[in-house]
């Protein structure tokens, strides 16, 4: 039983880690692109249907095996309903811009700091997808790879 009750313990404080108590809303985010654009992701919530944040590596495979299928996603999609942001983990700046152009990212990237993540969001591995409705609710969070086709039930449900 003691077990079962430090199992479960574990299981809830990795699953609500960064989401308020207020029905798994997410807190806000202003965040900076790497072309020193602003976001602040409460007023994006106020335009867009869905919003996708991607939280990734340049060293991780998984989250460069993605990127095709973001850029993909981002062009399919009607960028006033649908928006994915891209933000890179605490990494040098010059090599987060090198994989930008290499990738040719159409959708914006930004840069967090270690501290500036975990005061909002715990993330437990790379890449972790978000996605948060006009709410501010998050709809999923999604910890690993996925493909177009596995995102492409949440756009196709939102651009409708």
């Amino acid at each position: 039983m003691k077990k079962l009750l430090i199992i479960l313990s574990i299981l809830f404080c990795t699953t609500t880690a960064g989401y308020t108590a207020e029905k798994n809303i997410f807190p806000d985010l202003k965040l900076q692109t790497l072309n020193n654009k602003k976001i602040n992701l409460s007023s994006l919530i106020n335009k867009q249907d869905l919003i996708l944040l991607n939280f990734f590596t340049t060293w991780c495979g998984y989250c460069q095996q993605e990127i095709p299928d973001f850029i993909k996603l981002t062009k399919t999609y009607n960028p006033k309903k649908i928006i994915i942001i891209g933000i890179d983990y605490n990494e040098d700046l010059a090599l987060v811009k090198k994989m930008v152009d290499e990738a040719k990212i159409n959708y914006p990237v930004c840069q967090v700091t270690e501290g500036e993540l975990i005061d909002k969001f715990t993330l437990s591995g790379f890449p972790t997808t978000i996605i948060i409705n006009r709410k501010r609710e998050i709809i999923d969070k999604i910890i690993g790879y996925r493909d177009y086709n596995f995102y492409k039930k949440y756009f196709n449900s939102a651009s409708k």
